[in-house]
């Protein structure tokens, strides 16, 4: 009867052993995603496997386990007990001299130094990468790669990131890995974005949804939907990434993962900010503000818990040890308290005594500019004098002093039958001098206006002008172009110039005033069909100089060309 017994009891310890090993290869064989997207669910079954093969003195499964973990730990944002499995996994694969699972175990933790130690980051980095690739280990390359263009990102080394992020995504595409690609298309996105390419970092992403949706966890698409609100933000597109920010939450609360809910309210609120939106972003805000009282809350509750089990199961001869070592330690944290304080007391004054000076530095920064800026506004307030009082000098000026000498000479004039036709000269250059008044008016008077009405004002110009020669206006711009004050004074002076030449001097019977499109702005073409000069022969006078420093004056380029086919003076300008 004994015998049959102790033959039951084997058989059910064997059978319970081995189901147990199932379980625990089944918790080593957890998939990446699943760990991510469901920790909370998978710490307590790691654990109890940890604390089973520890007591069955199974290195392997523990290190195993320890690093499933700290992978779980890391993705709700528990950054102490993260460090802690990893350091234990990393500890007992370097006994077991495994070189396989230390090159996971090594990426991880340096990709985890990234934020805190970034030397020692890139040196465990380094370590994972050698050993991956001594050992081919391809699978676990895609991801070290990945985490090591992270941090050259970090360093804002854009070109090398760019390098692994790439690097990675080729050997998933080799391996056909459907969950590590999205991954690498998502970095390789926010490189681009960073980098100014926007279109690009969304077609990226476009594809790395595609990849998304065949998931089983929503963990990824939320993630997806977080890169796409914060592109679309950066874009100035906020209602697309409104959009986004909302999906990511709600796609988070079906996994519970409360860091990234955190970071999708703290972008609403910014955008509503920004928008002048304050309810919509005050709202938001309280809901970032809930859910990072709720992590903390549940931080301290699992570490008095943890404390209470301690407690609880300290053996009843060490009570007088505890004690103590308890008082102590008190005792020290008295002291380490105290040393804390002055310490932040030093701190805080220091960073008051900072603030202050750099509040007085801002101020007298702020003083400096207000005065920089009145003394660039005065000095404009002279040029525009200065432009006024030359145009009126150049034009009305001299119009008037013709006049003014025209009827002193009628003192001097002995035949009384030519006073008629000499008042008629002189009331025809009157008008003229009037329009040009009105012209420099109108210009002064508009601070703006568009390249069409130009045209109109040139179209007038061309009707006063008193001459057989065909003038013709043409306007080829088909956008729309606004023009300063000085811009449309300056070409309109450079074509009546222009029109005034071909009339004295060059014996045309026809000239095109053409203004034509470029890609920056536009060409002025003012040409005429007449005789021509040599230019390389004949001395430029100021009419032609003051066009060129007219058209130069407001950032044009001028070409001057003339043969015996006729004249060209050429503008072209750039407007922003």
């Amino acid at each position: 009867m004994k015998k049959i017994y102790l033959i039951v009891l084997l058989l059910v310890f064997q059978n319970y052993s081995s189901q147990n090993r199932k379980e625990i290869d089944s918790l080593i064989a957890t998939p990446y995603e699943v760990i991510v997207s469901e920790p909370n669910s998978v710490i307590q079954k790691f654990r109890a496997a940890i604390t089973s093969s520890e007591e069955n003195d199974n290195k392997n499964n523990a290190a195993k386990l320890y690093s499933n973990l700290a992978l779980a730990y890391s993705s709700i944002g528990e950054l102490d007990k993260y460090r802690e499995a990893q350091i234990k996994a990393i500890k007992l694969f370097e006994e077991l001299n495994n070189e396989i699972e230390l090159t996971s175990a090594y990426g991880s933790f340096g990709y985890h130094l990234r934020r805190t130690n970034i030397k020692q980051a890139i040196y465990y980095m380094q370590l994972a990468i050698s050993l991956g690739e001594k050992n081919n280990l391809k699978k676990k390359l895609t991801a070290i790669y990945d985490n090591y263009g992270t941090i050259f990102e970090q360093l804002e080394n854009a070109d090398s990131a760019l390098y692994y992020y790439e690097k990675g995504l080729d050997l998933k595409l080799a391996l056909s890995d459907s969950i590590g690609i999205p991954y690498s298309l998502n970095h390789l996105a926010g490189i681009y974005a960073n980098l100014g390419n926007l279109d690009k970092a969304f077609e990226i992403m476009h594809i790395s949804d595609e990849y998304r949706a065949k998931e089983k966890s929503n963990y990824g698409r939320a993630e997806n939907a977080v890169i796409f609100g914060e592109l679309y933000a950066m874009a100035g597109k906020n209602k697309n990434a409104v959009k986004k920010f909302n999906k990511s939450i709600a796609l988070a609360k079906t996994i519970g993962n409360k860091y990234m809910i955190q970071y999708n309210y703290k972008q609403l609120a910014n955008i509503y900010e920004n928008e002048k939106s304050y309810k919509k972003a005050f709202t938001n805000l309280k809901n970032y503000n809930s859910y990072r009282d709720s992590i903390s809350s549940t931080e301290i509750n699992e570490k008095i818990a943890q404390l209470e089990i301690k407690f609880e199961t300290e053996k009843k001869d060490k009570e007088i040890a505890k004690a103590k070592l308890i008082m102590r330690d008190q005792k020290e944290l008295i002291i380490y308290t105290v040393g804390l304080l002055i310490v932040l007391s030093i701190v805080l004054i220091s960073i008051y005594l900072f603030q202050k000076y750099k509040r007085k530095q801002i101020k007298i920064e702020f003083e400096l500019k207000n005065q920089l800026a009145e003394v660039e506004y005065e000095n404009k307030i002279s040029d525009e004098k200065l432009r006024i009082s030359r145009e009126l000098h150049d034009n009305t000026g001299s119009h008037l002093t013709f006049l003014i000498s025209s009827l002193d000479n009628f003192t001097y004039i002995k035949n009384p039958a030519n006073d008629f036709s000499k008042l008629k000269e002189l009331s025809s250059f009157g008008r003229t001098a009037l329009n040009e008044l009105r012209q420099t008016i109108w210009v002064i008077k508009n601070r703006e206006s568009s390249l069409d009405q130009l045209v109109l004002k040139i179209n007038e110009l061309k009707n006063h002008i008193i001459s057989d020669i065909d003038i013709k206006v043409i306007n080829k711009v088909s956008s729309e172009i606004i023009l300063s004050s000085i811009q449309i004074l300056n070409i309109y002076r450079i074509i009546q110039e222009a029109l005034q030449n071909s009339i004295k001097y060059s014996k045309a019977d026809k000239v095109d005033v053409v203004f034509a499109d470029t890609d920056n702005g536009f060409n002025l073409l003012v040409k005429d069909y007449g005789i021509g000069f040599d230019t390389a022969e004949i001395k430029l006078g100021n009419g032609i100089n003051n066009m060129r420093f007219r058209c130069e004056e407001i950032g044009g380029v001028f070409i001057l060309d003339s043969n015996k086919g006729g004249t060209e003076i050429f503008c072209s300008f750039n407007i922003n």
